[in-house]
């Protein structure tokens, strides 16, 4: 029998000695009195450095109250289970660990000592910290971040999701998110399962409906993710509602913007180009490529540069400037009567960063606005004068430059002949020459000719005259191609 409680009680001790958590002991005086291998990793004392020393050579100054605490309970006869606390290693490192405390007894059941198990749980509390602060990062987080399961449901619910969607936690846990949220996926349900399934992520846009009703539009990225051996899907969804719909408005604006028949075109304050129209193409006649991020000036006339730079000023200050009548020119350098409405650009904050700016072409506007002039002037002078020569000649002047180049009147005489009564050229000097033209070459029997007109009472407009037409009617005469050129008809 004596032998056998000896191989007992070295079965014992061995059992202690190869465990691999720390299991020492001590007296109730706090004298160290057993000390295994473990201990000896965990705290760098060997065996030897810690037996006869006290307790108080791993408890640091700030955990004796908690020690004695325990001492204490452990004279009561108490068990003190897996309390947290710190101890001190030999290189002076405190370490979280785990500890169990129970009292030894004598035979007779007397408390004449402490054995205590402590399990090093400094690595678990790194993990269970960087959780902690994931999980409030994620509840921080302003995008709706929730986890949900095939069969439970919504697992996870985040302070985002309760935001964006109005459902409290306690709402959402337990429930199918795209129940709970209507969601209408890009795609049938089953194959985003299946994709989730076999890719382990799933990403699109989906649209969603809040408590209140509100229809959103969230860009949605999900994630497979195995959670304490089972399979959950990480879902983060963003709010993108605003900016879809801002993008809609932006989209149909630029085609309004395109189709518009007015030049519309986007400029910075230093009147850099950043937008430019088709209209603004064609009137101006560069492509959209070949002028943003060039000035504007490029199609402001030299001697129109300082109206320019007074426009710009005004659109800095938040000014309106519309209708404004100028000049402009085309990339051919011909020059044109324009009139402009800019309005200031600004930004979220409300800060002028640029200019919208019409042009429309009012060429023709002028040329009716001169020609209704000129009528209403050339109706004074007819109206005022019985002499209807000299009115005539009048009304041929008054006629160049404000409608035409050149003008000749003739008159039917009282013997059915044709007279030419008057003759006005912007270029006086040409005048002759378009005497000796008319003398030597007018064809009566043409049917574009005054005698055709007079004869047949038809008006004839010829729109523009080409040189091939010229050269055409000569028959080959170069004399009155060049007589005719030299006149300037177009």
């Amino acid at each position: 029998m004596p032998n056998e409680r000896v191989d007992e009680t070295a079965h014992l001790a061995a059992i202690v000695q190869s465990a691999e958590v720390a299991i020492y002991s001590q007296a109730l005086d706090g004298t160290i009195t057993s000390w295994n291998r473990a201990a000896e990793e965990m705290f760098g004392y060997s065996a030897t450095e810690a037996l006869g020393q006290r307790i108080d050579l791993i408890i640091p100054d700030d955990r004796r109250d908690e020690e004695a605490a325990v001492a204490q309970r452990i004279r009561a006869g108490e068990r003190v289970r897996h309390y947290a606390t710190v101890r001190r290693t030999k290189r002076g490192e405190r370490i979280e660990v785990s500890l169990v405390a129970s009292p030894i007894r004598s035979t007779d059941g007397a408390v004449i000592g402490v054995s205590k198990v402590a399990r090093d749980i400094t690595a678990q509390r790194q993990v269970e910290a960087q959780l902690s602060l994931k999980s409030a990062l994620i509840d921080l987080a302003d995008e709706a971040i929730f986890a949900w399961d095939l069969d439970e449901g919504i697992v996870e619910w985040n302070t985002g999701s309760a935001q964006l969607y109005g459902y409290s936690q306690h709402e959402a846990l337990g429930r199918t998110s795209h129940e709970l949220l209507r969601t209408v996926h890009p795609e049938p349900i089953d194959r985003v399962l299946d994709r989730l399934t076999r890719d382990r992520q799933w990403s699109g846009e989906l649209r969603q409906c809040t408590r209140d009703g509100r229809h959103l539009i969230v860009d949605s990225r999900q994630q497979l993710i195995d959670v304490g051996g089972r399979s959950l899907v990480l879902e983060t969804n963003r709010d993108v509602t605003d900016r879809q719909r801002g993008e809609r408005e932006r989209a149909r604006l630029a085609a309004i913007v395109e189709s518009s028949d007015d030049a519309i075109i986007g400029m910075d304050l230093a009147g850099t180009i950043v937008a430019w129209n088709q209209a603004a193409e064609r009137m101006y006649g560069y492509a959209a490529a070949d002028v943003i991020g060039q000035s504007i000036r490029w199609v402001v006339p030299r001697d129109r540069q300082d109206e320019e730079s007074a426009v710009l000023e005004r659109i800095a200050r938040g000014e309106h400037v519309t209708h404004f009548e100028t000049v402009r020119c085309r990339r051919d350098g011909t020059c044109f009567p324009t009139s402009l409405s800019l309005s200031p650009i600004r930004d979220a904050k409300g800060t002028v960063i640029g200019a919208a700016k019409i042009a429309r072409d009012i060429t023709e506007r002028q040329r009716a606005s001169q020609h209704a002039a000129l009528l209403a002037e050339i109706g004074g002078v007819l109206a005022g004068s019985l002499e209807y020569e000299t009115t005539l000649k009048t009304v041929a002047n008054m006629a160049v430059p404000a409608i035409a180049d050149w003008c000749a009147v003739d008159i039917l005489t009282k013997d059915r002949t044709l007279e030419r009564l008057a003759v006005a050229h912007v270029d006086p000097a040409k005048i002759d020459l378009a005497r000796t033209v008319r003398s030597r070459y007018e064809d009566p029997r043409s049917p574009h000719s005054p005698a055709s007109v007079v004869r047949t009472g038809t008006p004839a407009i010829v729109k523009e005259i080409s040189d091939d037409m010229i050269v055409a009617a000569a028959r080959g005469d170069e004399e009155r191609i060049g007589l005719v050129r030299a006149l300037g008809m177009r």
